[in-house]
């Protein structure tokens, strides 16, 4: 049987869509932009984590009814 190792609970609070959330504030990440069509697209890697997470948790809504429905920045 293979050893695991076990997440700390700090560590597990930085656990978000299966990878550990970096922590420093310079990391890149991309956010998805969702049309109302239900279509979108991911952007390049170019908000820091607090943008991504700002843009996730209050999202606007863009004149043309798109809006940013997820981010990324470890994991793609």
């Amino acid at each position: 049987m293979k050893k695991l190792n076990l997440l700390s609970k700090a560590e597990m609070k930085k656990v978000m869509g299966g990878v550990v959330v970096p922590e420093e504030e310079g990391s890149t990440c991309a956010v998805f932009v969702r049309h109302p069509n239900g279509g979108g697209y991911w952007t390049e890697k170019s908000y820091t984590l607090a943008e991504a997470r700002s843009l996730y948790n209050d999202p606007i809504i863009y004149s043309n009814g798109s809006y940013v429905s997820g981010f990324c920045c470890a994991s793609c």
